[in-house]
């Protein structure tokens, strides 16, 4: 539950997640964005690796003339938070990597070249969704593969990452690749930042540990 107070303002908004860490455990609801507001220029930000990203929404049949949407700066931001986790990814790698992490962070490093900063009004192309689809998918097999290097080479695990795995693996079975014409929805966005935010606490809790 996120709570923001503005000027004659008060905002809820409330996230439900699918399952988290208990993807096991047969079916359950899907993901669903709740929230009740007058101010429609209420956004809901967190920092990813250093740079302040947003969360849209988009609004329930009541407000449907009012739409929330994944502006420039959304893209941008992405592309910047994207650009900063290879130095984390760089840092951990650095004290327990291998030839097998250093190839994956090549990957990321193949994928942040093709990202591209956008202007309003510029076109939406399918590589601004399924470049950061794709960093995201390889991000988590690098995450995974360095916390077995991690516990080979410390003998021991650590829950909170194990944890964080399963969420992240949970988010990014939920996101999607989108095609010419496709219409690119704001949970498209949504689940590469959230699952981006998972990975990078998981790397910083391994990076405290070796």
């Amino acid at each position: 539950m996120a709570v923001l107070v503005m000027a004659n303002y008060v905002v809820e908004v409330m996230d439900k997640f699918l399952d988290e860490g208990f993807t096991g455990m047969g079916a359950s609801m899907g993901v669903v964005d709740s929230f009740k507001f007058n101010d429609v220029e209420a956004k809901v930000r967190y920092t990813l690796a250093g740079v302040e990203v947003r969360r849209v929404y988009s609004f329930t049949p009541e407000l449907v003339a009012i739409w929330d949407v994944i502006v420039a700066e959304d893209n941008n931001t992405k592309v910047d938070a994207c650009r900063n986790m290879i130095d984390l990814f760089k840092a951990v790698s650095s004290k327990i990597g291998d030839d097998y992490a250093n190839s994956l962070i090549s990957d990321l490093e193949g994928y942040v070249g093709q990202m591209r900063y956008v202007s309003d009004g510029d076109y939406v192309l399918s590589q601004d969704t399924n470049l950061p689809v794709d960093y995201t998918c390889k991000s988590l097999d690098l995450l995974k593969h360095l916390y077995e290097l991690f516990k080979a080479k410390t003998g021991r695990t650590l829950s909170n990452v194990e944890y964080w795995i399963a969420m992240a693996e949970t988010r990014a079975g939920m996101m999607r690749k989108v095609a010419f014409g496709d219409f690119v929805l704001t949970k498209d966005h949504n689940l590469v930042i959230d699952t981006l935010k998972v990975i990078e606490v998981a790397m910083r809790e391994i990076d405290r540990n070796v």
